[in-house]
């Protein structure tokens, strides 16, 4: 609307007519004002509408707010009360009597009331009116501005643990699948083939079900190489060198034998027979890891020969060997690469 002065108090007389054009004209200015809202925003709490500590309700004030009828926004009277319905314009037509003609809808209350109507508002889409001028306003715009401005987002290439299975955009698993080269040139140019591909694909780290470890000593040197084992089984040549203690029967010590006429003595640690029908030696108890001494020395008949051993240590409850668990406590995440 178009900015209209009225110079009532200019004019050579004082009786001014007080008619329905003056009377638009104090009503336009009105709403003038009342656009001046849209600086704050087009819905904000203006004064009073206090939230009790419940939560649960709102003390009377005014808003400003863009309706139906004024687009451009204007402040209307909250009358107080629930907020759990949100709140509608109520309006109301009041009639007037004027030099004995009646007008019924001289005049129009509005104000907003608690519950739903024929146009309907959300406190959750409200603003508290801030003590703040615009200018103090801006320049924090700016200065946030600047911040956000200044912050480097990560690489292309960036490796990262995410603790779920939808990945955010620009970001592939780890799971050495094969892209293309002319669609991911950036993070070919970090890549390579490193992990694999050729020609126009390259593929991605496979970092399922692996530990990680740095680049270095420690045969580390090499990126993209890979090894270790979940489990590990132990064998004659990869368990340490050890003795059998006392509870095991044997300790570090020689066992001997002496003839006696033209026989042998074999001693083993195996399975536990005498195939001749020769007598035990007394000191040596059948099905028992009974060897207890330096010597061991047997006086037999001619022509025999004795076979002791040891019963075999270690094993599940069939005495099969069975692997055992090489892994540290874990726990799982996924390993994500930023490619685009």
């Amino acid at each position: 609307m178009k900015k209209i002065n009225g110079n009532y108090t200019t004019q050579s007389q004082n009786n001014f007519p007080l008619d329905c054009e003056t009377l638009k004209y104090i009503q336009d200015n009105r709403q003038m004002v009342e656009i001046l809202g849209n600086i704050a925003g087009d819905k904000v709490i203006l004064h009073g509408c206090t939230l009790n500590s419940a939560k649960t309700s709102r003390s009377e004030g005014y808003v400003f707010v863009k309706t139906i009828d004024f687009p451009e926004g204007e402040v209307l009277f909250f009358v107080g009360g629930s907020v759990s319905g949100g709140m509608y314009l109520n309006k109301q037509n009041i009639s007037v009597i004027a030099n004995a003609e009646p007008y019924s809808s001289a005049y129009s209350e509005r104000s907003l009331m608690p519950g739903l109507g024929e146009e309907n508002f959300s406190w959750s889409d409200f603003v508290e009116l801030t003590d703040k001028t615009n200018r103090a306003l801006l320049e924090e715009v700016n200065a946030l501005k600047e911040q956000i401005a200044g912050l480097t987002p990560a690489p292309i290439g960036s490796i990262q643990m995410w603790p779920s299975d939808t990945l955010p955009n620009g970001y592939h698993l780890c799971d050495g699948s094969s892209l293309n080269v002319s669609e991911y040139s950036e993070l070919y140019k970090v890549l390579g083939t490193t992990y694999g591909g050729s020609g126009t694909s390259f593929k991605l780290p496979n970092m399922q079900g692996v530990f990680v470890a740095g680049k270095g000593a420690n045969n580390y040197s090499s990126l993209g190489a890979t090894g270790g084992a979940n489990t590990v089984a132990l064998a004659m040549n990869n368990i340490p060198k050890h003795n059998h203690d006392s509870s095991s029967s044997v300790s570090n010590k020689t066992i001997t034998t002496s003839e006696a006429g033209k026989h042998t003595h074999d001693i083993t640690f195996k399975t536990y027979s005498d195939p001749q029908g020769g007598k035990n030696d007394s000191r040596i108890t059948r099905g028992k890891d009974n060897f207890n001494a330096e010597t061991y020395t047997t006086t037999e008949e001619p022509n025999h020969k004795h076979t002791f051993s040891l019963y075999a240590r270690g094993g599940d409850a069939n005495g099969t060997t069975v692997a055992h668990e090489n892994r540290p406590p874990f726990i799982v995440l996924n390993y994500i690469i930023k490619v685009k």
